[in-house]
């Protein structure tokens, strides 16, 4: 039969490119069936890959690295959300993940950033890109944020070389092909999928372009969904499926349901990530866990002068080191009554942080085609948001009793807040209650003081948003479970479908390291078990 696969995939992003590749290269014919044009969140994020244990840019940049410190870090990062065993699994194959990219044409810079920063400057491949400083004392820091050389937004290049490997591996690609339902049996398992194909129809140029429309929520997936409507319905036979079609971020009934705390959140990724993965995997039997969870990137630097403020809940009250990364930021936000906090600063960090956006985030020098390419989008977002929070995300007091009733906190918590905090910039209290890094520590002493709001469902500091849970699986074979454990037969997980190494926590590279993880073990395990 023509139509006949052995694995067939769903979803072309990072972590279905990656186990279409695996699955082709142990010999099974594999088809991809993409609902868009390709390329998923991956294509249009900065292109950070999370790797550490000692690979091939950290030793040539001179940064000392081991696959035990990487673990421990993990370890506290997850706080206990991940398997030990999967999580050594993780940091012990990265070096090679890594060194397998670059082998499909991917090329680090061996160049250090030492700063602090959501993304290096052109030309740095390596960064701090999760809480390796602020965490310092549970294991020895490194830098494992691995950015592929290119200008802006890195991740069309990641994408483009799987992309080739995947066509040279001999994997069929079929886009504007949306998976319906998968074709099972309670006996035999995966049978195959059932697809809506838009190919060759006048609609697929409408509804390619609403696939390239990341960061954009509202009508757009409903579009989407309509166009695919017309989609001619088809059977196609397959051994076993790999979903790995991202995750539920633009679906707004299963945010309010399963991640409520995030559900006003700006989406990040593509209309794909609306859960349909997810779905089709729960309509064969499959638990999900995990799905709570979320990475909003409340990220207060840049400006870097942000940071040295301090972070309160509505009780006036400090509650985390504000050099935190932004994920985890937000999750601690999220906890605090009616997750809500103020960023409290004063004169003079206002001010420097006004020069810093000046100098450090400057749009108009920009080239005008890489601007439109989106190849500049984290330079706007950043250039926009830190501006908002300058002149209009915030309030302003000639007093921090006048600011603290202007936020709605109690006067007289906020001012015992900043007096214990300055103790520590002046060097009256030998050491921060949160860890902070002296270097980051200033005293708020200068009026006028300024309040920005930092609500995560902020429209003028928004929240971009990915969902970290998915299906359950068996992470080191990527095998689907059922709701009490068992496996459901030539089914298959991986990426943002799968509850993965970043299902609890997530730091910048995490997520496209993790569809590398999850992806080739998903087309190996579904390349095992066709032939079996």
């Amino acid at each position: 039969m023509k139509d006949a696969y052995d694995v067939v995939v769903v979803g072309f992003g990072a972590a279905g490119a990656c186990a279409a590749i695996e699955a082709a290269r142990a010999g099974a014919r594999v088809l991809v069936l993409e609902r868009y044009a390709g390329g998923g969140a991956t294509k249009l994020s900065g292109g950070v890959v999370y790797a550490g244990g000692g690979t091939g840019p950290q030793k040539a940049a001179g940064v000392e690295d081991d696959v035990e410190s990487m673990v421990r870090y993990l370890a506290r990062e997850t706080d206990g959300g991940v398997e030990e065993g999967v999580l050594r699994a993780f940091c012990e194959s990265s070096r090679e993940n890594l060194a397998w990219l670059e082998s499909l044409g991917l090329a680090v810079p061996p160049k250090l950033f030492p700063d602090k920063t959501t993304q290096p400057p052109d030309g740095y491949g390596l960064y701090f890109s999760g809480n390796e400083q602020p965490y310092e004392g549970s294991a020895r820091p490194a830098a494992r944020g691995h950015v592929p050389g290119g200008k802006g937004m890195t991740g069309a290049e990641i994408f483009e070389a799987l992309r080739k490997a995947a066509l040279a591996a001999g994997v069929e690609v079929r886009t504007h092909a949306k998976v319906e339902r998968l074709v099972a049996d309670g006996e035999d398992g995966i049978r195959g999928v059932e697809i809506s194909d838009l190919t060759g129809t006048a609609a697929a140029g409408a509804h390619g372009l609403l696939g390239r429309l990341g960061m954009i929520g509202g009508p757009i997936p409903a579009l989407g969904r309509s166009l695919e409507k017309r989609g001619k319905r088809s059977i196609v036979s397959a051994k076993t499926a790999v979903l790995a079609a991202g995750g539920f971020v633009f679906n707004a009934g299963m945010m309010k349901r399963y991640a409520p705390a995030y559900a006003g959140c700006m989406p990040l990724g593509t209309p794909g990530d609306d859960g349909s993965g997810i779905e089709l995997g729960q309509a064969v039997g499959a638990g999900v866990e995990g799905m709570d969870r979320c990475a909003a990137s409340r990220f207060l630097c840049p400006p870097e002068a942000f940071v040295s403020g301090l972070l309160v809940n509505l009780d006036g009250e400090r509650f985390c080191d504000e050099t935190l990364y932004g994920a985890t930021l937000s999750a601690h936000i999220a906890a605090q009554p009616k997750a809500r906090a103020w960023l409290v600063v004063d004169a003079r960090q206002h001010d420097l942080a006004d020069l810093q956006l000046d100098q450090e985030e400057n749009v108009s020098e920009q080239p005008l085609a890489e601007i439109f390419a989106g190849r500049r989008n984290a330079l706007i977002f950043r250039k926009l948001t830190g501006s908002g929070n300058l002149h209009l995300n915030r309030k302003r007091a000639g007093s921090l009793r006048e600011l603290a009733e202007k936020m709605g906190v109690p006067a007289g918590a906020l001012e015992k807040t900043v007096v214990a905090y300055n103790a520590v910039a002046t060097g009256g209290t030998a050491r921060d209650a949160f860890g902070k890094r002296a270097a980051y520590v200033a005293a708020l002493q200068e009026a006028p003081f300024f309040a920005v709001d930092c609500r995560l469902d902020s429209k003028l500091f928004p929240s971009p948003c990915l969902t970290l849970g998915g299906l359950r699986t068996d992470a080191l074979t990527a095998q689907v479970l059922d709701e009490s454990g068992g496996a459901i037969r030539g089914l298959f997980a991986a990426g943002r479908n799968a509850a993965g190494v970043c299902s609890r926590s997530y730091v910048s590279g995490l997520s496209i390291a993790d569809c590398v993880f999850s992806g080739r073990n998903a087309g190996r395990s579904a390349a095992r078990a066709a032939k079996s």
